[in-house]
């Protein structure tokens, strides 16, 4: 594809650069040939995140890491220590994206604590943008395990900065990161079901992105804009103005379908991926299957070669969804031996998830999965009641973990469900 054209000659010449600086490392040992040295492993690695290839990406970071972690404690100057939190902030995202969150956490803290200190001491924009993306991040984790008032919290502290800088500097990059930190509180309103507001969030987002992509035109500003009218369609479907968000949703699909073709990147055809599905997401609310079944299935070709190429947690979850969804389909078509082979293809990814991650997401998409086969009624009713007991065992456990209604809501279902093929105990 273009886009690993454009990665394999990029890793060229990083490689080009690396042999030379490999060179000056050995011969001259000084700060400055270090430092760049350190800089061409952090570049390979980004080439191999970008690739999805993580563990090499993560062998690269490591490799800049051990020369950084020397040079700050030899220097110990701002630029070294910069250069530390970043590293840290790299392997991180390794971690965040192979699902391993309580590593990731680890990583994100070392990097905040250094940036905490470095926005302390020099108050520049630069290191203030940094501490910013940490608390973003540390947010990120904490709504990946479920703890939404921690997350919206360190959401508030990068939106803080955020305003604070596209205000004082009104540059892209500052406008840009403001329009995410909109878009993060709009995420996590949504997750908490409180739609108007989230709304509010994703409105303000928007209006920055559409700005940015007027004025810029560039891949990241137009894929911004993509994402603001996604978020928007999903609020005005969520309160069942299908029509409406039919129209966002193709709003988003015409830029995803432009960038992919323009960069070929696993992130352009992920959103694609994602496009597709939301289509179908709503052809199936408007009881049209064929077409629903038709958008999955263009998502589902996007999804198997993803999940192929890059092995990732998230291609991986993206496959089962799409599985999932095939399988909704086939049960509102009756042909339920086929639904039951979409949701085992589902679940099967999904235990493979849950047991290398444990996750709330993994956890939560693993109990979807059991009550889906749970209720299937081609099954007997030993295999359901088993899928259910599953399902209200995963859903205990998710509930006590993040005390979510989500949860109570699930074990409730799950009662409503078991006392179907359960008969009442005879009294005595």
């Amino acid at each position: 594809s273009r886009a690993k054209g454009k990665l394999d000659e990029a890793g060229a010449w990083y490689r080009k650069a690396l042999e030379i600086r490999e060179a000056l490392a050995r011969e001259t040992g000084t700060v400055q040939a270090r430092r760049d040295l350190s800089l061409s492993y952090e570049r390979l690695g980004d080439i191999r995140k970008a690739e999805g290839k993580l563990e090499e990406a993560r062998a690269w970071y490591r490799k800049s890491l051990e020369i950084r972690e020397v040079l700050v404690w030899e220097t110990g100057t701002l630029q070294a220590r910069r250069n530390l939190s970043v590293s840290y902030e790299r392997l991180g995202d390794i971690s965040r994206a192979e699902g391993r969150l309580a590593e990731a956490k680890e990583w994100y803290q070392k990097a905040m604590e250094l940036r905490e200190v470095l926005a302390r001491e020099t108050g520049t924009v630069e290191a203030r943008r940094d501490l910013l993306v940490s608390y973003s991040k540390m947010g990120n984790i904490s709504q990946a395990e479920g703890r939404l008032a921690e997350a919206k919290e360190w959401y508030r502290k990068s939106l803080e900065i955020q305003e604070d800088l596209a205000r004082e500097t009104g540059t892209v990059e500052a406008r840009r990161d403001l329009l995410v930190g909109y878009s993060k509180m709009g995420d996590i309103c949504r997750t908490e079901g409180k739609l108007d507001e989230a709304k509010v969030w994703y409105q303000k987002a928007m209006e920055i992105a559409e700005a940015l992509a007027r004025e810029t035109g560039t891949v990241e500003a137009r894929r911004g804009l993509s994402v603001s009218y996604d978020n928007l369609g999903y609020i005005i479907y969520a309160e069942g103005m299908l029509f409406e968000a039919k129209e966002w949703y193709q709003k988003a699909l015409g830029i995803c379908e432009a960038l992919a073709r323009e960069t070929g990147t696993v992130e352009a055809r992920r959103d694609l991926a994602v496009s597709y599905e939301k289509l179908g997401d709503i052809s199936r609310a408007e009881g049209k299957l064929s077409e629903a079944k038709g958008w999955y299935q263009k998502s589902l070709e996007l999804s198997e070669v993803l999940a192929e190429e890059t092995r990732t947690v998230q291609a991986r979850r993206d496959l089962a969804v799409i599985y999932n969804n095939l399988g909704e389909i086939s049960i509102a078509e009756r042909k339920l031996s086929e639904a039951k082979e979409w949701h085992l293809k589902s679940l099967e990814i999904n235990e493979a998830l849950a047991r290398e991650t444990g996750t709330r997401e993994s956890l939560d998409d693993l109990a979807v999965d059991c009550y889906n086969l749970g209720t299937l009624e081609s099954n007997t009713a030993a295999e359901r009641i088993g899928y259910l007991n599953r399902f209200m065992e995963l859903s205990k456990t998710l509930y006590t973990a993040t005390n979510m209604p989500r949860y109570q809501q699930f074990i409730q279902l799950g009662e409503q469900e078991l006392a179907k093929l359960v008969p009442p105990a005879e009294p005595d």
